[in-house]
């Protein structure tokens, strides 16, 4: 496994490198309906949109308890204001909670079958991948009861085992040129 890393290298992995998923293809509905839930029911979404629909704002809403304090009221207008984690109706700690739940949930969803954004199956049967789901599980779990203990200090230290278990994932099946397969 690899060493924690800093929320700097985390947010380079999500973002800098997301702006070239735009570049690819789009999938056809008839490849995205052809990949199915366990239950028979085909995926609304192939992974990328899973993870950017719910595992990269949940992690970034986390991210933001390390320059923000969510038990401070911000000021109008300041920064912290503008921060998702004071945006919407539920904010502070019950947004870092509802973040952790999210997560914690997600696994579920990450491992029903499903393609990849390049039409390939997501590799939901590989042991390897399901080991890192269950560690950013773990870690999200490990976050949520520290937003739920109001520990600050407890969620920034916890979020780099977040970081490693997605970092851990990203380096092994999060390559442009052949997603979702492993090296």
């Amino acid at each position: 496994m690899r060493a924690p890393s800093s929320p700097v290298l985390m947010f380079f992995l999500c973002f800098a490198l997301l702006p070239a998923a735009t570049l690819k293809p789009l999938i056809s509905q008839e490849s995205l309906e052809s990949s199915t839930q366990g239950s028979g029911t085909p995926a609304a979404g192939n992974l990328a949109e899973i993870m950017k629909a719910f595992i990269y704002p949940a992690s970034n809403l986390m991210f933001e308890v390390q320059r923000y304090d969510p038990g401070e009221t911000p000021e109008a207008g300041s920064d912290a204001a503008e921060s998702p984690l004071f945006k919407g109706t539920y904010g502070g700690w019950q947004a870092v909670e509802q973040a952790g739940v999210a997560l914690v949930e997600i696994e579920s969803v990450a491992l029903r079958p499903r393609l990849c954004e390049n039409g390939l199956d997501a590799p939901v049967d590989r042991e390897d991948y399901r080991e890192m789901s269950r560690e950013m599980t773990e870690a999200a779990r490990s976050i949520l009861e520290a937003a739920r203990a109001r520990d600050r200090e407890a969620v920034i230290e916890r979020t780099d085992r977040l970081v490693v278990s997605c970092e851990n994932c990203h380096l092994e099946y999060m390559r442009w040129d052949d997603r979702c397969t492993s090296s």
